[in-house]
C-alpha cells in the first residue's frame, strides 16, 4: 500500500476492485486523455487488466500497477 496522505492511499489491485474499476474508468474524459484505455470500458477489459497485473506481480514479485 502507498499512502498519499491520511485519507488517500493506493492499494494492490484485486478482483474485488472490478466494479469500481469499470465504474470510474468508463469515462469519456479518461479515454480522451490516455493512450490505451478503451471506451467503453467493459467487464472483459477489467478482467484482462486485472489478470495482467496479477501475472506481472507473480513474475516480478512486486506490484507495478496501483489502484
Amino acid at each position: 500500500m502507498i499512502y498519499i496522505n491520511n485519507d488517500i492511499y493506493l492499494s494492490h489491485i484485486k478482483k474485488e476492485d472490478k466494479p469500481s474499476l469499470i465504474k470510474y474508468i468508463n469515462d469519456i474524459d479518461i479515454y480522451k486523455n490516455t493512450l490505451k484505455i478503451p471506451f467503453p470500458y467493459t467487464e472483459r477489459d477489467a478482467d484482462d487488466w486485472i489478470a495482467r497485473v496479477e501475472l506481472l506481480r507473480s513474475e516480478m514479485g512486486v506490484q507495478k500497477h496501483w489502484g
